[in-house]
């Protein structure tokens, strides 16, 4: 723990220690913030200058507050406008009910609460980041499980790059990847990223349709608060509480791509404060995904080694063609305590049957991959506790360009405790965390093949050397000052540690400052990293079939030495013939890779014109040094030997270089034997991690320093009650600066210089309908083995809802209207149009 850190925690606990007795006789006032005609207004600042407390509406403009016992003034201010409540009594240990009602008009924008910049709940327009906001009816318009990331594409600054029907590389402000590492993700404040990959498995960790209440974009470094993998932002995702999705809906649906689907949801307040909810859904589809055996659905197939611009080819046909399954159950339960306090608990399991996944390793087709998961949490005014654990096994994940089963389980454990205060009449505000997390991977196959190694005759690790078990460590404090009621200074920092980097600290300062009460202007600068992942310290994974070098296993065995190249001969064993050729080719990780290191800068803009109007803006630059490669070639390239966990071969020092027997030399007689066998493969020739000789053809790498700067604009227009018009636009610019020679070819901001996209929508109380349409510039892709160009394209989109009655509504989405073939990852699936309409009725 830090010095200057660890003392904000340590003083927070103190100040806890001191001042909690005297909570224990406080009163409470809780109420709702509405129009004259019974809307909600969150984001409304509720504040007691007596005693310097305030607190938020919420966004169904609920409140709570504890007082001392007394009499007192509460203020309300939002969006420039003010009210006021006085003579409000506090009892000890009573709730007071304040029900206030205002006459103002504001922008929903002005009303809404987030809590991606500081994990924790803030007016939008006085948070520390620019956050783009889908809100409850607009993360709706999904019907389809697995899906979400396509419509999250039309958030400012968001780069959603879909690979295949369930798949999606989204990413923000540059470098996206398969799947995308450098956006970190949270769902109800838990992180579902993959182990192993370390990005999201869209397929099994979406929620399910319906069940969203906001989804925040908070583009730019978020590493102050989240630390590492989070140098792109934060997407933050709330899911409805028990209490908002009451009573029983039912879904039922199919369309294009021979697609059927079921959802369900059930919530029920059980009393005494008691609520539960309860999801499950399942749904049967074909697949964009075509085999690559001899063919390619676009570009040209690959036919010799290192070419690009290529489809690379596979071994094997997909095992199931167009039948992919997704099936998923989630259950919560929440405590409203008289305090003002929420426990909740949820947990949940999703499998997936089918689909392709597109990685940096080449493409996986899912057979058996489930995730499972929970979090408990509880929140109290000044603090959240709270505790998750995932868990992803792909017990069958074949690699299509080998027919291998890439067997891997991974679960991790975190846990984390956060608190704020605020001090000086509500001016000062000082946020604390700390958090800890517990990973453990296995990729050992119990009923796979054999990889033996010197250590491990009867090894089965399919993308291992050994199970790995890894341990992080952070925390964090952010202190903001208000000067003046239009300026605010912010400065934060964070502390991490981790098995898999040295001990790191991002700092963050910045400034908010109001040119009008609905006009904010923001700066900050910063320090973020992106830290190397399991694969890519600890990757051993097998790219071609292995090469027989058994029969050079006797120039060693003649010395009494084991060099590896047959690790289970037997007696009498013909040595020609042995089944299991042990000497493999692969792709290695790099266990002396270093964090990279983002420092930038941030400025942005957002701000209503009028009662109709709403734009956001937002600049970003960003100088990356020791920016983490892709697999490279590892030899052979003028790079030279960057992988120094890969020095070329050596024979044992135990093998004597003169002998009397047969081999004269056994040490140069080994030398020109492996030379004269493996050919062009000799140079790669190396040792694995335990000793065992291995043929290293690709390994990763840090590349030097790249600038990376961008901007992102959106604006939306209510031109009538129930219509919204929305633009977005965003520019993007990637400059080497520094690097080996060879590498800058093998770097790509994977994403267009510009895209844009609009969108009309209107809302009413029969029906909802919208149109949405997105440009995407041409680009180069490069992630893995997958390197070419991506044309530019447009898609269209439509969804649409009609409620027939009370209880019953029809409900369409078409993703890609008008059939526009087209690949948005260069490696990724030929994408089409997939329409689904469903039948929804509740009761």
């Amino acid at each position: 723990m830090t010095r200057g850190l660890g003392a904000t925690v340590i003083l927070m606990t103190l100040g806890t220690i001191v001042v909690g007795p005297a909570w224990a006789q406080d009163g409470r006032v809780e109420g709702r913030v509405t129009r004259p005609n019974g809307t909600a207004l969150g984001g409304v600042r509720i504040s007691v200058s007596a005693i310097s407390a305030s607190t938020l509406t919420d966004s169904r403009g609920a409140f709570g507050i504890d007082l001392p016992p007394g009499k007192y003034t509460l203020d309300f201010v939002a969006g420039g406008e003010h009210d006021s409540a006085s003579d409000v009594v506090v009892k000890p240990a009573l709730v007071t009910r304040l029900d206030h009602v205002v006459d103002w008009e504001l922008l929903p924008e002005l009303q809404q609460v987030v809590s991606a910049p500081a994990a924790w709940p803030e007016r939008r327009l006085s948070a520390s980041a620019n956050v783009n906001v889908f809100g409850a009816d607009e993360a709706d318009d999904t019907i389809a499980f697995g899906q979400l990331p396509r419509q999250l594409g039309a958030l400012p600054g968001a780069d959603s790059a879909q690979s295949g029907l369930f798949d999606f590389a989204f990413n923000a402000g540059g470098l996206n990847h398969s799947p995308a590492q450098r956006l970190a993700v949270r769902i109800d404040g838990r992180d579902p990223s993959t182990p192993f990959f370390g990005g999201q498995d869209w397929s099994v960790v979406s929620p399910a349709p319906g069940d969203l209440s906001q989804v925040e974009l908070a583009a730019g470094n978020a590493g102050a608060t989240y630390g590492p993998n989070s140098t792109g932002g934060i997407l933050d995702l709330v899911t409805k509480r028990p209490g908002e999705r009451l009573g029983l809906d039912l879904r039922i649906g199919g369309g294009d791509v021979s697609s059927q689907n079921a959802e369900v949801a059930w919530g029920q307040t059980l009393g005494a404060g008691w609520a539960v909810k309860v999801l499950g859904g399942a749904s049967k589809s074909g697949d964009f995904a075509e085999s690559r055996n001899g063919h390619a659905e676009y570009s040209v197939p690959c036919t010799v080694a290192g070419q690009t611009d290529c489809l690379p080819q596979e071994s094997v046909a997909l095992e199931r063609r167009d039948d992919d399954r997704l099936t998923h159950a989630a259950v919560r339960v929440d405590h409203d305590f008289s305090n003002g306090g929420l426990f909740d608990i949820q947990g949940g399991y999703a499998d997936a049957k089918g689909p392709v996944l597109t990685t940096d390793l080449g493409r996986l087709q899912l057979l058996d991959l489930t995730h499972k998961w929970a979090r408990a949490a509880y929140t109290v005014q000044h603090w959240e506790l709270a505790g998750a654990y995932n868990n992803r096994s792909a017990d069958q994940q074949i690699d299509l360009a080998t027919g291998d089963n890439l067997f891997i389980g991974g679960r991790n454990f975190t846990a984390e405790i956060r608190t704020r205060w605020d001090f000086l009449s509500d001016r000062l505000h000082l946020l604390g965390g700390l958090s800890h997390e517990d990973t453990q991977l296995n990729s050992n196959d119990k009923s796979g093949i054999l990889r033996p190694t010197l250590i491990q005759p009867l090894n089965r690790e399919t993308l291992l050397v050994r199970a790995v078990k890894t341990n992080a460590y952070g925390e964090y404090a952010q202190l903001a000052y208000d000067i003046s009621d239009r300026l605010r200074v912010f400065g934060g920092a964070r502390y991490d540690k981790s098995d898999l980097f040295s001990s790191q600290v991002s700092p963050r300062l910045g400034l908010v400052f109001a040119v009008q009460p609905t006009q904010i202007l923001r700066v900050s600068i910063g320090r973020g990293f992106q830290a190397p992942t399991e694969e890519q310290r600890y990757l051993v994974h097998d790219i071609a079939a292995p090469v027989q070098l058994a029969t050079l296993e006797q120039i060693c065995s003649l010395q009494g030495v084991p060099c590896g190249f047959d690790l289970d001969s037997k007696p009498g064993e013909d040595l020609t013939l042995d089944p299991t050729p042990d000497t493999r080719i692969v792709a290695m990780g790099n266990r002396d890779l270093k964090v990279e290191t983002v420092k930038g800068l941030e400025a942005s803009y957002q701000g209503s014109f009028g009662a109709d109007v709403f734009v956001s803006f937002g600049y970003h630059y960003a100088r990356h040094e020791d920016l983490i490669t892709d697999l490279v070639p590892a030899f052979g390239t003028a790079l030279g030997r960057f992988n120094a966990a890969l020095p070329q071969y050596t024979p044992p020092s135990a093998l004597p270089a003169n002998s009397g027997g047969a081999f004269l030399h056994p040490r140069q007689d080994l030398l020109n034997a492996l030379q004269a066998t493996l050919g062009a493969y000799f140079p790669f020739l190396t040792t694995g991690f335990d000793g065992t000789p291995i043929v290293a053809l690709t390994s990763y790498t840090n590349f030097g320093a790249v600038d990376i700067q961008g901007a992102d604009l959106g604006v939306r227009w209510r031109p009538a009650t129930g219509w919204s018009v929305d633009g977005q636009y965003s520019w993007l610019d990637l400059k080497v600066k520094e690097g080996a020679p060879g590498l800058d070819g093998l770097l790509s901001l994977n994403a267009p210089s510009s895209r844009a996209g609009a969108s009309v929508a209107y809302a009413g109380s029969r029906f909802d309908v919208g149109v949405g349409y997105r440009w995407v510039g041409s680009f180069r892709w490069v992630s893995g083995p997958f390197a070419g160009e991506v044309p530019s394209y447009s898609t269209a989109d439509l969804h649409g809802r009609v409620h027939l009655g009370r209880h019953i509504g029809l409900s369409v989405d078409v993703a890609n209207l008008f059939d526009k073939r087209h690949w948005e990852t260069f490696g990724g699936d030929l994408m089409g149009r997939r329409a689904l309409g469903s039948l929804d009725l509740s009761w």
